[in-house]
């Protein structure tokens, strides 16, 4: 199984401030960081794949027990964006994608200690823009 579900909030593209106060405004800009945004990101970053994952274990299970030496197996896409410091603009997506990766360990970890022989990985890509 393959979970690739994935948005990101608008960027904001002038968030390097040097002072306090506009990194404050920069930051709590209500048209790109609310709630309302964080959640629908969430939602479909990180919930689909916990939902996705642990709705499948028994027919994943099933394919592990099959008469041939595979295993099935679940695959993560997250981004490399859950692992560097740097926020690119948009908290929201970043620390998703860091919630995604933090998940698929903790869900390899539960099947794994429960002796379900399912594996259940993830995989973080590199943006490259071509120009």
């Amino acid at each position: 199984m393959i979970n690739n579900a994935g948005i990101a909030s608008a960027l904001k593209e002038d968030v390097e401030q040097t002072d306090p106060e506009k990194l404050k405004e920069a930051l709590f800009d209500e048209d790109i960081n609310n709630p309302e945004e964080w959640e629908k990101t969430y939602r479909t970053n990180v919930c689909q794949l916990y939902y996705m994952t642990s709705g499948f274990l028994p027919l994943l299970n099933k394919g592990t027990e099959a008469e041939h030496s595979f295993s099935s197996t679940v695959i993560n896409i997250s981004s490399i964006s859950g692992i560097v410091k740097a926020s690119q603009h948009h908290f929201a997506y970043n620390t998703s994608k860091a919630a995604a990766i933090h998940l698929t360990k903790m869900l390899s970890h539960e099947t794994q200690s429960s002796g379900i022989k399912i594996r259940i990985n993830t995989i973080a890509p590199v943006y490259s823009q071509v120009r």
